[in-house]
C-alpha cells in the first residue's frame, strides 16, 4: 500500500539516489566531477645557438648619406656583406634565477666599434635559438612509443 513505511523508505531512497550524486557533481565545495576550467603553464627551456646577425644604419653628421654596418657570428652570412662587415665584441650569459636547471633568461651584449662621426639611426637584430622544449609534452610523447 502507498501509506506503508516500506513504500515511504523506497520513495526517499529513490530521491536520495538521484539527487545526492547530482548535487555532488555540481557542488563547488567538493570541486565537482566535470572540469569547467583548467590551465597549464610550463617554463620552456630555450637555448641560444650563438648565431646572431646585426645590421646598423648610420647617418653622416650632415644628414646626407646612410651607410650600413653589418656583423654576424655566422661566416657565410658575413661573407655576403663583406664590404660593410665589422668585428664586434659579443658577450652572452645564461641566467637561472630559481636554480632548477632551466634557463630563465639570457643576456646578450654586443659592442660594435664606430667611427668618430658615425651616428646610429636604426638597429636590426636577429637572434637564433637552438631549441624550444616543453618537458611535459616531451614526456607524454615519449610514453606513446
Amino acid at each position: 500500500s502507498r501509506c506503508s513505511c516500506a513504500y515511504l523508505v523506497s520513495i526517499i531512497s529513490t530521491i536520495l539516489v538521484v539527487t545526492i550524486p547530482f548535487l555532488m557533481c555540481n557542488s563547488s565545495a567538493i570541486g565537482g566531477v566535470w572540469l569547467k576550467h583548467d590551465s597549464y603553464t610550463e617554463k620552456p627551456n630555450v637555448e641560444f645557438s650563438h648565431k646572431i646577425m646585426i645590421e646598423l644604419q648610420s647617418i653622416s653628421p650632415n644628414n646626407e648619406t646612410l651607410s650600413e654596418i653589418f656583423f654576424s657570428t655566422v661566416g657565410s652570412w658575413s661573407a655576403l656583406r663583406s664590404g660593410s662587415s665589422r668585428a664586434a665584441d659579443v658577450r652572452f650569459r645564461h641566467i637561472d634565477d630559481d636554480l632548477d636547471g632551466i634557463m630563465d633568461q639570457f643576456t646578450l651584449s654586443v659592442m660594435v666599434p664606430l667611427f668618430e662621426q658615425e651616428r646610429i639611426q636604426s638597429i636590426k637584430v636577429i637572434i637564433n635559438t637552438k631549441s624550444y622544449i616543453l618537458y611535459k609534452i616531451l614526456r607524454s610523447c615519449s610514453n606513446m612509443n
